[in-house]
Protein backbone atom coordinates (compact mmCIF):
# COMPACT_ATOMS: atom_id res chain seq x y z
CA UNK A 1 0.00 0.00 0.00
CA UNK A 2 2.77 2.35 0.60
CA UNK A 3 4.36 1.73 -3.01
CA UNK A 4 0.82 2.57 -4.42
CA UNK A 5 0.56 5.51 -2.15
CA UNK A 6 3.95 7.35 -3.28
CA UNK A 7 2.64 6.46 -6.87
CA UNK A 8 -0.70 8.63 -6.04
CA UNK A 9 0.97 11.06 -4.74
CA UNK A 10 3.25 11.61 -7.12
CA UNK A 11 0.43 11.46 -10.57
CA UNK A 12 -1.66 13.94 -8.15
CA UNK A 13 1.31 16.33 -7.03
CA UNK A 14 -0.08 15.58 -3.19
CA UNK A 15 -3.49 17.48 -4.35
CA UNK A 16 -6.93 16.45 -4.34
CA UNK A 17 -7.65 15.64 -8.23
CA UNK A 18 -11.48 15.83 -8.56
CA UNK A 19 -14.58 17.08 -6.28
CA UNK A 20 -15.51 20.11 -4.71
CA UNK A 21 -11.73 20.29 -3.55
CA UNK A 22 -10.16 20.16 -6.08
CA UNK A 23 -6.56 21.87 -5.77
CA UNK A 24 -6.33 21.21 -1.98
CA UNK A 25 -3.13 20.10 -1.25
CA UNK A 26 -2.69 17.19 1.38
CA UNK A 27 0.32 15.10 2.45
CA UNK A 28 0.05 12.22 4.15
CA UNK A 29 -0.13 11.76 7.98
CA UNK A 30 1.07 8.23 8.82
CA UNK A 31 -1.60 7.55 11.80
CA UNK A 32 -3.86 7.27 9.83
CA UNK A 33 -2.56 4.83 7.04
CA UNK A 34 -1.63 5.40 3.07
CA UNK A 35 -5.37 4.77 2.15
CA UNK A 36 -6.69 7.12 4.02
CA UNK A 37 -4.96 10.24 2.27
CA UNK A 38 -5.06 8.13 -0.94
CA UNK A 39 -9.40 8.22 -1.28
CA UNK A 40 -8.71 12.40 -0.52
CA UNK A 41 -6.26 12.65 -3.43
CA UNK A 42 -8.83 10.71 -5.91
CA UNK A 43 -11.75 12.62 -5.13
CA UNK A 44 -13.61 9.55 -3.75
CA UNK A 45 -13.39 10.09 0.00
CA UNK A 46 -17.39 10.62 1.35
CA UNK A 47 -18.26 11.01 -2.09
CA UNK A 48 -21.43 11.10 -1.66
CA UNK A 49 -21.72 13.89 0.12
CA UNK A 50 -19.93 15.80 -3.14
CA UNK A 51 -23.20 17.58 -4.57
CA UNK A 52 -24.58 19.38 -1.32
CA UNK A 53 -20.89 20.55 -0.60
CA UNK A 54 -20.72 21.75 -3.84
CA UNK A 55 -23.63 23.30 -3.91
CA UNK A 56 -22.71 24.69 -0.12
CA UNK A 57 -19.32 26.54 -1.28
CA UNK A 58 -21.16 28.92 -2.80
CA UNK A 59 -23.79 30.24 -0.79
CA UNK A 60 -21.48 32.68 0.56
CA UNK A 61 -21.59 31.15 4.24
CA UNK A 62 -19.05 33.23 6.89
CA UNK A 63 -18.45 30.94 9.11
CA UNK A 64 -17.46 27.02 9.04
CA UNK A 65 -16.87 25.01 12.58
CA UNK A 66 -15.84 21.54 11.90
CA UNK A 67 -16.36 19.46 14.63
CA UNK A 68 -14.34 16.30 14.41
CA UNK A 69 -12.32 18.06 12.47
CA UNK A 70 -9.22 15.23 12.49
CA UNK A 71 -6.90 16.68 9.81
CA UNK A 72 -8.54 19.53 9.10
CA UNK A 73 -9.96 18.58 5.58
CA UNK A 74 -12.85 20.16 5.68
CA UNK A 75 -12.34 23.07 7.39
CA UNK A 76 -9.31 23.95 5.08
CA UNK A 77 -11.12 23.03 1.77
CA UNK A 78 -13.39 25.69 3.01
CA UNK A 79 -11.07 28.41 3.60
CA UNK A 80 -9.72 27.48 0.05
CA UNK A 81 -12.23 28.66 -1.40
CA UNK A 82 -13.62 31.39 0.62
CA UNK A 83 -10.86 33.17 2.53
CA UNK A 84 -12.79 35.78 4.02
CA UNK A 85 -15.15 33.73 5.96
CA UNK A 86 -13.80 32.38 9.59
CA UNK A 87 -13.11 28.79 9.92
CA UNK A 88 -13.27 26.98 13.49
CA UNK A 89 -11.91 23.41 14.10
CA UNK A 90 -12.73 21.57 17.12
CA UNK A 91 -11.47 17.98 17.68
CA UNK A 92 -11.09 16.57 21.14
CA UNK A 93 -7.93 14.73 20.28
CA UNK A 94 -4.81 17.05 20.89
CA UNK A 95 -3.00 15.59 18.00
CA UNK A 96 -5.48 17.04 15.57
CA UNK A 97 -4.11 20.77 16.31
CA UNK A 98 -0.48 19.84 14.70
CA UNK A 99 -2.52 17.91 11.69
CA UNK A 100 -4.71 20.84 10.92
CA UNK A 101 -1.80 23.53 10.97
CA UNK A 102 0.02 21.22 8.96
CA UNK A 103 -2.78 21.00 6.48
CA UNK A 104 -3.77 24.65 6.69
CA UNK A 105 0.15 25.84 6.26
CA UNK A 106 -0.05 23.89 3.08
CA UNK A 107 -2.59 25.43 1.32
CA UNK A 108 -1.86 29.21 2.44
CA UNK A 109 -4.33 29.50 5.61
CA UNK A 110 -3.24 31.56 8.22
CA UNK A 111 -5.98 32.36 9.88
CA UNK A 112 -8.88 30.09 11.90
CA UNK A 113 -8.79 28.78 15.34
CA UNK A 114 -8.74 25.31 17.05
CA UNK A 115 -10.31 24.45 19.99
CA UNK A 116 -10.07 20.94 22.15
CA UNK A 117 -13.64 21.24 23.38
CA UNK A 118 -16.38 23.86 22.93
CA UNK A 119 -19.01 23.81 25.06
CA UNK A 120 -22.88 24.68 23.97
CA UNK A 121 -23.18 27.95 25.16
CA UNK A 122 -20.04 28.72 23.64
CA UNK A 123 -21.06 27.06 20.31
CA UNK A 124 -24.33 29.30 20.51
CA UNK A 125 -22.06 32.41 21.14
CA UNK A 126 -20.22 32.19 18.39
CA UNK A 127 -22.60 30.77 15.82
CA UNK A 128 -24.88 34.25 16.70
CA UNK A 129 -22.10 36.36 15.60
CA UNK A 130 -22.80 35.27 11.96
CA UNK A 131 -25.30 35.51 9.35
CA UNK A 132 -25.08 32.28 7.47
CA UNK A 133 -22.96 29.88 9.79
CA UNK A 134 -22.47 26.31 8.11
CA UNK A 135 -21.32 23.55 10.71
CA UNK A 136 -20.03 20.43 9.79
CA UNK A 137 -19.94 17.58 12.26
CA UNK A 138 -18.72 14.06 12.53
CA UNK A 139 -18.22 13.10 16.40
CA UNK A 140 -18.55 9.43 16.51
CA UNK A 141 -22.15 9.51 18.23
CA UNK A 142 -21.63 12.67 19.94
CA UNK A 143 -23.92 14.85 17.62
CA UNK A 144 -26.80 14.37 19.67
CA UNK A 145 -25.04 15.50 22.46
CA UNK A 146 -23.48 18.80 20.88
CA UNK A 147 -26.86 19.58 17.98
CA UNK A 148 -29.22 20.71 20.56
CA UNK A 149 -31.10 23.64 19.78
CA UNK A 150 -32.57 23.83 23.45
CA UNK A 151 -29.02 24.23 24.49
CA UNK A 152 -27.48 26.40 21.71
CA UNK A 153 -30.58 28.07 19.73
CA UNK A 154 -28.17 30.11 17.41
CA UNK A 155 -27.78 26.56 15.22
CA UNK A 156 -31.30 27.18 14.12
CA UNK A 157 -30.12 29.50 11.82
CA UNK A 158 -27.11 27.44 10.80
CA UNK A 159 -26.42 25.32 7.65
CA UNK A 160 -25.42 21.36 9.40
CA UNK A 161 -24.16 18.39 7.67
CA UNK A 162 -23.34 15.76 10.20
CA UNK A 163 -22.51 12.10 9.37
CA UNK A 164 -24.80 9.71 11.82
CA UNK A 165 -23.97 7.04 13.93
CA UNK A 166 -26.57 4.54 14.95
CA UNK A 167 -24.45 1.99 15.09
CA UNK A 168 -22.56 3.29 18.36
CA UNK A 169 -26.38 5.12 19.74
CA UNK A 170 -29.43 3.65 18.30
CA UNK A 171 -31.54 6.47 16.99
CA UNK A 172 -29.66 9.38 16.77
CA UNK A 173 -31.20 10.11 13.37
CA UNK A 174 -34.63 10.43 14.36
CA UNK A 175 -33.82 12.29 16.85
CA UNK A 176 -32.31 15.00 15.20
CA UNK A 177 -34.99 15.19 12.31
CA UNK A 178 -36.95 15.45 15.42
CA UNK A 179 -35.31 17.92 16.81
CA UNK A 180 -34.23 20.20 13.47
CA UNK A 181 -37.59 19.75 11.26
CA UNK A 182 -39.58 22.57 12.45
CA UNK A 183 -36.71 24.91 11.44
CA UNK A 184 -34.89 22.74 9.22
CA UNK A 185 -35.26 21.31 5.10
CA UNK A 186 -33.19 17.58 6.23
CA UNK A 187 -32.15 15.72 3.41
CA UNK A 188 -30.85 12.24 4.47
CA UNK A 189 -27.57 11.12 2.89
CA UNK A 190 -27.84 7.88 2.70
CA UNK A 191 -24.41 6.05 1.08
CA UNK A 192 -24.74 4.58 -2.43
CA UNK A 193 -21.23 2.67 -2.26
CA UNK A 194 -20.64 4.04 -5.54
CA UNK A 195 -17.43 5.74 -6.49
CA UNK A 196 -16.92 7.87 -9.53
CA UNK A 197 -12.52 7.11 -9.98
CA UNK A 198 -10.32 9.53 -12.07
CA UNK A 199 -8.53 8.03 -14.70
CA UNK A 200 -5.21 6.79 -13.78
CA UNK A 201 -2.03 5.93 -15.92
CA UNK A 202 -1.26 2.43 -16.44
CA UNK A 203 1.37 2.28 -14.05
CA UNK A 204 -0.87 2.78 -11.25
CA UNK A 205 -3.09 -0.44 -10.60
CA UNK A 206 -6.03 -0.56 -8.12
CA UNK A 207 -5.95 -4.12 -6.53
CA UNK A 208 -9.70 -5.35 -5.33
CA UNK A 209 -8.78 -5.15 -2.14
CA UNK A 210 -7.60 -1.21 -2.82
CA UNK A 211 -11.20 -0.99 -5.06
CA UNK A 212 -13.04 -2.52 -1.61
CA UNK A 213 -11.43 0.19 0.38
CA UNK A 214 -12.44 2.83 -1.69
CA UNK A 215 -15.89 2.40 -2.42
CA UNK A 216 -16.83 0.92 2.04
CA UNK A 217 -14.00 3.35 3.29
CA UNK A 218 -13.79 0.52 6.08
CA UNK A 219 -17.14 1.30 7.56
CA UNK A 220 -18.59 -0.90 10.01
CA UNK A 221 -22.07 -0.28 8.33
CA UNK A 222 -23.66 1.87 5.34
CA UNK A 223 -23.51 5.47 7.01
CA UNK A 224 -25.61 8.28 6.29
CA UNK A 225 -25.29 12.15 6.94
CA UNK A 226 -28.01 14.72 7.61
CA UNK A 227 -27.89 17.96 5.79
CA UNK A 228 -30.07 20.42 6.95
CA UNK A 229 -31.04 23.72 5.66
CA UNK A 230 -32.30 26.75 7.84
CA UNK A 231 -35.93 27.10 6.06
CA UNK A 232 -35.90 30.93 6.40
Amino acid sequence: MKELEQKIQAFCNSKVIQGPFKGMHLDPIERYGPAHVILKWLGTYEQVLHRHLNYELHQKHDAFVSFGCGDGYYGAGFKVQNPDACVIFIDIDQTCESEVQRTCAANGITEYAFFLHLSCDNLHRILGAYANPWVFVDIEGAEVDVLDPQNAPALTNATITVEMHDCFRMGVTNELITRFQDTHKIVNIVDDWKKTLPSLPNDIQLSGDVLDFIKYERRCTRMNWLHMVPKK
